[in-house]
């Protein structure tokens, strides 16, 4: 832990930091369930089948657009989620890319990039997903990816 926390530490006690740990992890799981449940994703054995691809590695598809910046993945209870908006006729969007690569490093994968996608951004109007639906917006999702921070801490 970093010296300068030590003091608030000492003075929130650990026992509060706990119960705020809990509580954050917590809201965490609540967050992960609902994007689960209002963006469709496909398993990575899913994305294999839809590629028509004769790679026995089920996974390496995924993988493969994921690490080349494609397209960003998700996880849930140890398996990998591709959400769907993600891809037209079995390929990564380009425009995704375009987006990812926008973003700060930060916000590029898993479930950083998942909530930004779906979460309303004031640029917008309206979440980063719903703005891709109008190939006339990948512009204005970008420079709303452009315009992005990361926060530390």
């Amino acid at each position: 832990m970093n010296d300068a926390f030590q003091p608030r530490v000492d003075a929130l006690g650990q026992r509060h930091l706990m119960g705020v740990e809990a509580s954050v992890l917590m809201e965490n799981v609540v967050l992960r369930r609902r994007y689960l449940m209002s963006v469709e994703t496909l398993s990575n054995e899913e994305v294999h089948a839809l590629t028509d691809s004769k790679n026995t590695d089920v996974a390496a598809t995924a993988s493969r657009w994921s690490r080349a910046g494609k397209i960003f993945t998700v996880k849930s209870c140890r398996a990998v989620r591709v959400p769907i908006f993600q891809l037209a006729g079995g390929r990564p969007r380009p425009e995704i890319a375009r987006v990812l690569a926008a973003l700060p490093e930060c916000q590029r994968s898993g479930w950083p990039a998942g909530f930004w996608f779906a979460s309303p951004h004031g640029f917008l109007g309206c979440s980063a997903m719903e703005a891709l639906e109008d190939p006339a917006r990948v512009d204005e999702v970008v420079a709303a990816a452009e315009r992005t921070g990361c926060t530390t801490g």
